[in-house]
């Protein structure tokens, strides 16, 4: 039967005015989304889920709405509600007239999954009201009479009832693996752990994966659906994914090899090379493993990203993977990676760089702007973008990031630094990964000099026993730059004394600090006393920060050339701004105790390039009365480290034993559920939101409700957790941030959409972040303003900005790191 009810339309107008009809854009979303769930065994079901996402615009009521707005008429965006007809469509279908276990949960998931296409929503919310039932009751939105006509219009009954069927069977198989998961894992839950606690974790464990499985379908519906409408805005067809072939990825890999060579690492004969080119070989046969989640403990120095880069082009050669995903935590690595990358494989493979420096999100209420149907859905062979992109695709209420997950299936993803994974998020990240790794048949790769024992915490990371290199002692010499020491609690003055004492042994020295107010009071000690010194804080913006960074290394590189009586000392005091993403290296390191992980981070800016022949000293020192306030994760660290240091009593703290020891007090010191990803606001978490929901789901909801599945609280999972606290951007007066001040003063840029986008984009390494305590006390002080109400970023006033230290000392207090 023909189709007049339009689902988007185009140069309306004109003579060129098209319409898409609700009909065609279902079934090509349909066709889209289905596509992008066939690597995981869900393409009935996922093509099921796109079919009926937009039931609800088979109503007159939309047809007018959507004809005002292509006219230019005013609308308010959502007045005519299309999502929810969806819900009363499978509802009533499946889940009413007492189906069986296993269609109540495919008709819940399916209808949320669809209904989710603009905006998450919780199963259960924080009132106790179903979503699913409040959304399939609903009055007053033409429901009845869209499910009426879509199923005239669209899809007939006999046909939706086949696909259900295909589907069921499809999510039976995927409930059997949930199955036989939770029984294994529950095998792993200590005895001392009571029955009810048990049986708790073990429900957790089981609808963890279940919220990972609709949030997958949401997905892929959500691609399908902004690829259809873009491609139809732009008169063209939109088209399924281009896998890579494995020809493609043999052609990446041969350049990668032939990069290699030229840069000498599978020729040289000297040691370090030697060892460099057993890593590169023994990661690209490692290639042969099938997917699974591995360790890479790889050294310092040992050519990392190259080698893991080997590993995944010849691992999605054999396997054909859609993608590589390179992870870091920090911009600065990415791009410095990336680069690499680039350089490896050759201008022919496409590598998307994704991060708050080239991308930006659409807006919170999710307009569909042109840019926002463009924007990029990972649909490229190699992807290296940040940890926080990744946590964000996982888990955010942000339909921008929900589309991204689907993106990961099939893929290999190399985490770098892993160590670096806020620690709050530890238990939801392992359940996420082992999804991806067992319903999605991804590699992932944990790459670290600490690697972490996620897999031996309440909620493990399933990491299979294989690993791609056991260097022997002898090669792990080759790479022993430095030596630490534990010089215990020190005094101020002792500890003056000691830094002063190493800068006449050094011609040059880094102290690495746990907070920044420690930072600026030890430089403004030392500055005075050497030639060259330099100071490296979070105060500091990014601009600032480069040049600073610029500066040592020429100073430090111009030293190394002089003779011994024309050298002078170099000093840089930092706080832990300098341990990851910043190639440079000193003689001699100070590091205030922490954790291991920053530790050996910090170690890793000492020696770096093995100026000495010897391993040179890093020194850990604990300043006495120290406290660490909010910085908890740090205190916990340096708790942890200072019993190491007691139990190895002088004995080498960086072994592969000596990590695992530390780990496991450190996980020890956090309070239960700590790991769970506490939310920022209520006594609840990310894994209780996302799995049996006891905050939201109590008893008096499911006795109402007892043949309910779903209870997950979606939406307040992903609107709620925190990677980290809250902050404000402020623009500060340095160098051309002065210049971008006087810009964005101008009140007439915050009435210009473009311009102003253009030009905060040119404020990022010109702004520093401060908590909103600190803003306040600042805006008190009149160190901070506003220069128009339009516009969306503070302003630090003129003499508050120190060229050295950067934020004014007595601007605000500042004991963070």
């Amino acid at each position: 039967m023909s189709d007049f009810f339009p689902a988007h339309i185009r140069d309306y107008g004109k003579p060129t005015e098209t319409i898409q009809t609700v009909r065609e854009h279902c079934r090509n979303t349909a066709y889209l989304a289905g596509e992008a769930a066939e690597c995981i065994g869900l393409k009935n079901t996922a093509y099921l889920t796109g079919l009926i996402h937009d039931a609800g615009k088979y109503t007159d009521a939309y047809r007018c709405y959507l004809q005002k707005a292509v006219a230019g008429e005013k609308v308010v965006r959502g007045s005519v509600n299309h999502t929810f007809a969806c819900v009363r469509l499978m509802m009533e279908a499946y889940h009413n007239n007492n189906p069986s276990i296993i269609e109540r949960w495919a008709s819940e998931m399916i209808a949320c999954a669809a209904a989710s296409h603009h905006a998450l929503f919780d199963a259960v919310d924080e009132t106790h009201r179903s979503g699913l039932r409040y959304r399939a009751g609903a009055e007053g939105i033409d429901a009845e009479s869209a499910v009426k006509e879509f199923l005239l219009r669209c899809c007939p009954k006999n046909e939706l009832d086949e696909l259900f069927s295909k589907s069921t069977q499809e999510l039976a198989q995927k409930f059997m693996q949930i199955a036989k998961n939770t029984q294994n894992y529950s095998k792993t839950i200590p005895a001392s752990v009571t029955k009810n606690e048990a049986n708790i974790a073990n429900q957790r464990f089981y609808h963890f994966s279940i919220a990972m499985l609709v949030r997958f379908l949401s997905s892929c519906v959500i691609e399908g659906d902004r690829s259809d409408t873009a491609a139809f805005e732009a008169n063209a067809s939109a088209k399924e994914e281009n896998i890579p072939s494995k020809e493609y990825w043999q052609q990446a890999l041969l350049r990668l090899e032939n990069r290699l060579k030229e840069l000498g690492s599978l020729s040289s004969v000297t040691p370090i090379a030697k060892a460099r080119s057993y890593i590169s070989d023994a990661c690209s046969e490692f290639a042969d493993y099938p997917s699974a989640i591995y360790r890479f403990n790889a050294p310092t120095g040992g050519g990392k990203t190259l080698s893991t880069l080997r590993y995944a082009l010849r691992h999605a050669a054999l396997y054909k993977k859609k993608r590589i995903f390179y992870i870091a935590p920090f911009i600065s690595i990415i791009e410095q990676n990336a680069d690499e990358i680039r350089r490896a494989v050759g201008e022919n493979v496409a590598v998307l760089e994704h991060h708050s420096n080239v991308f930006q999100d659409v807006n919170d209420n999710e307009e569909l702007t042109p840019n926002a149907l463009f924007e990029s859905n990972w649909h490229a062979p190699i992807v290296v973008t940040t940890q926080v992109q990744l946590i964000n695709t996982l888990f955010s209420a942000k339909t921008s990031s929900v589309r991204r997950f689907q993106a990961l299936a099939d893929s290999i993803i190399i985490l770098d630094e892993v160590q670096s994974l806020p620690v709050q998020l530890t238990h939801p990240f392992n359940l996420a990964m082992n999804f991806l790794s067992e319903f999605c048949s991804c590699s992932v790769l944990l790459c670290s000099a600490t690697l972490p024992t996620l897999d031996r915490l309440p909620f493990p990371m399933n990491i299979a026993e294989q690993t791609p290199i056991h260097l022997d002692p002898a090669m792990r010499e080759v790479f022993r730059r430095t030596r630490i020491m534990d010089k215990g609690e020190l005094s101020q003055d002792e500890l003056f004394a000691f830094v002063k004492e190493q800068l006449s042994k050094s011609d040059s020295l880094l102290v690495v600090c746990n907070k920044k107010k420690q930072a600026e009071e030890l430089f403004a000690e030392i500055k005075g006393m050497v030639p060259v010194c330099c100071h490296l804080s979070s105060k500091m913006c990014v601009a600032h920060r480069r040049n600073v960074i610029a500066q040592l290394k020429k100073e430090l590189s111009d030293n190394r050339q002089k003779d011994i009586s024309s050298k002078h000392k170099i000093v840089c005091i930092s706080t832990q701004v300098i341990e990851a993403g910043v190639d440079i290296s000193f003689e001699t390191v100070i590091r205030f105790r922490a954790g291991m992980d920053s530790i050996i981070q910090s170690a890793g800016r000492c020696n770096r390039n093995s100026e000495s022949d010897e391993p040179a000293n890093v020194y850990v020192v604990a300043p006495q009365g120290e406290t660490l306030g909010k910085l908890d994760t740090i205190e916990k660290g340096k708790q942890a480290s200072e019993e190491l240091f007691y139990e190895l009593d002088d004995k080498d703290p960086a072994t592969d034993a000596a990590i695992k020891s530390y780990y496991k007090k450190y996980y020890n010191k956090f309070p239960k559920n700590s790991l769970d990803c506490p939310l920022r606001h209520g006594d609840t978490s990310m894994m209780d939101l996302l799995t049996i929901n006891l905050s939201f789901a109590t008893k008096q909801y499911t006795d109402i409700y007892p043949n309910d599945c779903l209870r997950q609280a979606f939406k307040t999972a992903g609107s709620e957790y925190s990677i980290f606290d809250d902050s404000f951007s402020v623009l500060v007066p340095y160098c051309e941030g002065e210049e971008l001040i006087a810009e964005i003063t101008n009140a007439s840029v915050g009435y210009d959409f473009l311009s102003l986008k253009a030009l905060l984009k040119r404020t990022t390494p010109y702004c520093i972040s401060v908590f909103p305590w600190q803003l306040e006390e600042l805006m008190q002080k009149g160190a901070v303003y506003r220069p128009s109400e339009h516009s969306p970023l503070y302003v630090l006033a003129p003499g508050w900005y120190d060229k050295q230290t950067g934020l004014s000392a007595n601007a605000a207090d500042f004991t963070e790191v």
